[in-house]
C-alpha cells in the first residue's frame, strides 16, 4: 500500500508541476497604455514599434513664450516628474529658436477641438501641442499615464539609479 501512495503522490505532483509551468505568464515587453485607460479619452492612440523617450537629469521642459498659464502647466509637469529622474526636478524654460534634444516641449498651436491636444513621444523629445493651456494640461495627463507608476512616489523621494521611460507613440 505505501508504494501505491508514493506513485499516486508522484503522479499528482507531476501533473501539478506541469500545469503550473504551462499556465505561468511568459515575460515580455511591457504593454502599451490602452486608449481606454487614458483620461480624457483620446481620439486616437498610436504606439510606435520601437524606441522610447528617457527622462534624465538633463531633461528640460520648454514652454511657448508669452502665456503664463502654459508656464504653470510646465511647472506642474516639472513637479510631477520631480526628483524621479535626477537630483532635482526638470527646469522649465521659455522656448527659443531651437529646442534641445531630450526636452519635453509644451506648445500652443493648432489642433482639433477647443481643448484638444496632440502628444508625440519620440526618443529625441516629447511634444505636447494644444490650442489652450487647458489642452496642454490634458496632454500632460496623458503623458503622465505613459510614465512608469513609480514616478508619483519617486518625484518626492528620488532615486538616482532609476531610469524614467515613456514608450514612443502619438495621442490625439
Amino acid at each position: 500500500m505505501p508504494r501505491l501512495i508514493s506513485r499516486g503522490f508522484c503522479a499528482v505532483f507531476a501533473l501539478t508541476l506541469a500545469g503550473s509551468i504551462a499556465c505561468r505568464e511568459q515575460p515580455g515587453p511591457s504593454p502599451a497604455v490602452p486608449a481606454h485607460s487614458i483620461i480624457p479619452t483620446p481620439v486616437s492612440v498610436e504606439v510606435a514599434s520601437g524606441g522610447e523617450f528617457r527622462v534624465t537629469p538633463n531633461t528640460v521642459i520648454v514652454v511657448s513664450p508669452g502665456d503664463e498659464r502654459a508656464m504653470k502647466v510646465g511647472n506642474y509637469l516639472a513637479d510631477l516628474i520631480g526628483r524621479s529622474a535626477g537630483p532635482k526636478p526638470p527646469a522649465v524654460e521659455v522656448a527659443t529658436a531651437s529646442v534641445p534634444a531630450g526636452a519635453i516641449q509644451l506648445t500652443l498651436g493648432k489642433v482639433e477641438g477647443e481643448e484638444g491636444y496632440e502628444l508625440a513621444v519620440a526618443p529625441e523629445r516629447v511634444t505636447i501641442t494644444a490650442n489652450t493651456p487647458a489642452g496642454l494640461f490634458y496632454g500632460v495627463q496623458s503623458f503622465r499615464l505613459w510614465l512608469p507608476a513609480f514616478v508619483d512616489y519617486e518625484s518626492m523621494f528620488g532615486d538616482e539609479g532609476v531610469v524614467v521611460r515613456a514608450p514612443a507613440g502619438r495621442v490625439t
